[in-house]
């Protein structure tokens, strides 16, 4: 059940392999925050917004050293 605000105000952020992979079955039901990017960070990303209200970020680096 979807909540109109979180208990926390922080982001939850997930570092994945094969994050294109992946995306689909992580998005499934959940509204996208922003899709995927590439960073000037060297990451790629995309956010989800759950039905508790939090934001999931999830991304991969692109370059093995930062």
């Amino acid at each position: 059940m979807p909540v109109d605000q979180p208990a926390m105000t922080r982001s939850i952020y997930c570092k994945w392999m094969a994050l294109d992979a992946k995306r689909e079955r992580l998005v499934e039901g959940c509204p996208l925050n922003y899709g995927v990017e590439d960073f000037c960070y060297a990451t790629r990303e995309f956010a989800i917004r759950a039905s508790s209200g939090y934001l999931l970020q999830f991304g991969q680096r692109l370059i093995d050293a930062f």
